[in-house]
């Protein structure tokens, strides 16, 4: 779990090489922008990262609610909306409110093998409750 408060960490204080030499050669990191497969693809992302202007997914990367959910298998949820795709959104309230995400961290041989990142459903309650 240490290894996941601090791979978020590096992020958030825009550490980009360190977050990578974090990472498995041929991980893949999944992120609310994509999925970056390989050492050079998510190298790259990450030394780019810190000059985004929608970081609001590392906000609560300073103090990370961490699940772990197995052996070396991590999760945590947050809520961000990029702003983008909004015609997906099904109705002109839903793209209003920040959607809420899930991430999970495989650690192998004390380094992340996989990030994923996925979008969870929304509903009526998310946006007054904020769950």
């Amino acid at each position: 779990m240490e290894l996941v408060q601090e791979f978020l960490r590096a992020r958030a204080e825009k550490r980009g090489d360190d977050a990578a030499a974090m990472l498995h050669d041929n991980a893949s990191l999944g992120t609310v922008w994509g999925y970056h497969t390989g050492t050079a693809n998510f190298t790259e992302f990450l030394k780019d990262e810190p000059h985004f202007t929608k970081r609001g997914y590392l906000k609560s990367a300073m103090n990370p609610k961490i699940t772990k959910i197995d052996d070396n298998t991590f999760m945590r949820t947050y809520h961000f909306n990029r702003w983008v795709g909004l015609e997906q959104s099904g109705t002109p309230i839903q793209s209003v409110w920040p959607h809420k995400w899930r991430e999970t961290f495989f650690v192998k041989d004390n380094k992340l093998a996989l990030v994923t990142c996925s979008r969870q459903p929304t509903s009526v309650w998310d946006f007054f409750l904020f769950n």
